[in-house]
Protein backbone atom coordinates (compact mmCIF):
# COMPACT_ATOMS: atom_id res chain seq x y z
CA UNK A 1 0.00 0.00 0.00
CA UNK A 2 3.10 2.47 0.90
CA UNK A 3 4.48 1.55 -2.18
CA UNK A 4 1.22 2.58 -4.47
CA UNK A 5 0.98 5.87 -2.29
CA UNK A 6 4.58 6.73 -3.11
CA UNK A 7 3.94 5.83 -6.72
CA UNK A 8 0.84 8.39 -6.72
CA UNK A 9 2.85 11.00 -4.94
CA UNK A 10 5.75 10.57 -7.81
CA UNK A 11 3.06 11.10 -10.26
CA UNK A 12 1.53 14.15 -8.78
CA UNK A 13 5.50 15.93 -8.51
CA UNK A 14 5.60 14.73 -12.09
CA UNK A 15 2.13 17.24 -13.02
CA UNK A 16 2.94 19.59 -11.29
CA UNK A 17 6.69 20.12 -12.57
CA UNK A 18 4.73 19.70 -15.96
CA UNK A 19 2.31 22.37 -15.32
CA UNK A 20 5.11 24.48 -13.91
CA UNK A 21 7.26 24.04 -17.05
CA UNK A 22 3.76 25.17 -19.35
CA UNK A 23 3.48 28.25 -16.94
CA UNK A 24 6.94 28.94 -17.61
CA UNK A 25 6.96 28.43 -21.37
CA UNK A 26 3.56 30.78 -21.26
CA UNK A 27 5.19 33.73 -18.83
CA UNK A 28 8.45 33.83 -21.36
CA UNK A 29 6.13 34.00 -24.52
CA UNK A 30 4.33 36.84 -22.86
CA UNK A 31 7.13 38.63 -21.85
CA UNK A 32 8.73 38.34 -25.04
CA UNK A 33 5.23 40.10 -27.14
CA UNK A 34 5.56 42.76 -24.00
CA UNK A 35 9.17 43.72 -25.13
CA UNK A 36 8.09 43.26 -28.67
CA UNK A 37 5.49 46.40 -28.01
CA UNK A 38 7.66 48.03 -25.76
CA UNK A 39 10.19 48.33 -28.66
CA UNK A 40 8.06 49.48 -31.36
CA UNK A 41 6.11 52.11 -29.46
CA UNK A 42 10.21 52.92 -28.37
CA UNK A 43 10.95 52.81 -32.10
CA UNK A 44 7.72 54.89 -32.97
CA UNK A 45 8.55 57.87 -30.42
CA UNK A 46 12.39 58.17 -31.54
CA UNK A 47 11.20 57.89 -35.42
CA UNK A 48 8.68 60.30 -34.60
CA UNK A 49 11.11 62.75 -32.69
Amino acid sequence: MIRFVNIQKEIQDLEVASRGEEVRAALLRALEVVEAIHNRKFNEVNNNG
